[in-house]
């Protein structure tokens, strides 16, 4: 018997309920808990494929859900759902709306299955997201507390307030920083000591870079990888009058690009390769800044072959013509 064509049903997730489009028929008010979630699955036609926008942890228990019971899903990017709906100049928004789009940009598209991240990377998620609260935390009661030593009244009871906090979040800081260290240590030993040998990359940015890129599965070359993380050029060059700067796209993983730009100011000092880049770089009239982005794509560049070949950095490697081509 020959397989079924996939039936594309798009879902429409809010935070209480979601509402999905099944063959041009919309189910709204489906609960987005377990519930509702079985409610769905009774009614999935034969070949059922479940498109749906990435809403963070909103989306992530429904899609979770169809991939433990062996039903396709795609959680895709809003913004490409918004460019498909812009070119067919669509201008109902609604709930039932949405999830036809979603239907049809699946049957459109066809895009990719989705498959839930293992286990302790989305715990280091969640430890990097709380870690990041901490230490806005912990900046904004420094700036308080330099404040407050300027007084000309002190305030005991502020002071006292001040410091406890602090060194409650500073212990928190550790707890979870040592946490997170240890999970990496337990999953990824191996690979996270061979990045370790990178000069200008630390604990954090290697963490971030293997848990955002599932240990860099699926980069088939170092250039998947920089467009991964949004640094990518892009051009904009058209006929004889458009001729704009180029600029890197952006399009990509906002936090990797954070940490790799914080990784890319030691890596100028203390990185041979990355050094004599950003040295040259600055000779030809670059920005500061334009130098640092090369240097965090080389950054990218070096930790892809390091880790793909297992063999740590070393900083008197000289690329072939033909190593050179790989990356």
């Amino acid at each position: 018997m020959a397989d079924l064509l996939p039936l594309y049903v798009g879902i429409d997730v809010a935070s209480a309920s979601f509402e999905a489009s099944i063959e041009g028929t919309s189910y709204p008010g489906l609960p987005n808990e377990p519930t509702g979630f079985e409610r769905l699955r009774a009614l999935l036609p034969p070949a059922a494929h479940v498109v749906m926008e990435f809403t963070g942890v909103y989306s992530l228990g429904l899609a979770t859900d169809l991939f433990e019971r062996g039903i396709p899903v795609s959680v895709v990017n809003p913004l490409s759902v918004k460019r498909y709906a812009q070119s067919r100049l669509t201008r109902t928004k609604t709930d039932a709306a949405d999830a036809r789009l979603l239907a049809e940009y699946g049957a459109f598209y066809r895009p990719p299955q989705w498959q839930p991240q293992a286990a302790h990377f989305q715990q280091i998620r969640q430890l990097h997201a709380l870690l990041a609260q901490y230490r806005k935390q912990h900046t904004a009661l420094m700036n308080l507390a330099h404040q407050q030593a300027r007084q000309v009244v002190a305030t005991p009871t502020v002071e006292a307030s001040l410091k406890a906090s602090l060194d409650h979040l500073q212990a928190q800081i550790k707890v979870l920083d040592d946490q997170i260290l240890s999970l990496m240590k337990t999953h990824h030993a191996g690979l996270f000591e061979t990045l370790s040998s990178i000069p200008g990359l630390g604990p954090v940015s290697i963490t971030l870079l293997l848990t955002l890129t599932n240990a860099l599965e699926g980069f088939e070359t170092a250039n998947q990888l920089i467009a991964y993380a949004g640094l990518a050029p892009l051009i904009h060059d058209s006929g004889t009058s458009v001729h704009k700067a180029a600029r890197i796209c952006r399009m990509g993983s906002a936090p990797l690009r954070k940490a790799l730009y914080v990784a890319a100011w030691s890596a100028r000092r203390f990185n041979p390769p990355c050094k004599v880049l950003y040295e040259r770089l600055l000779a030809r009239g670059k920005a500061r800044k334009q130098a640092l982005v090369a240097v965090m794509t080389k950054l990218l560049k070096q930790a892809f072959a390091v880790a793909k070949s297992g063999i740590p950095f070393d900083k008197n490697y000289l690329p072939t013509k033909f190593s050179a081509a790989q990356t």
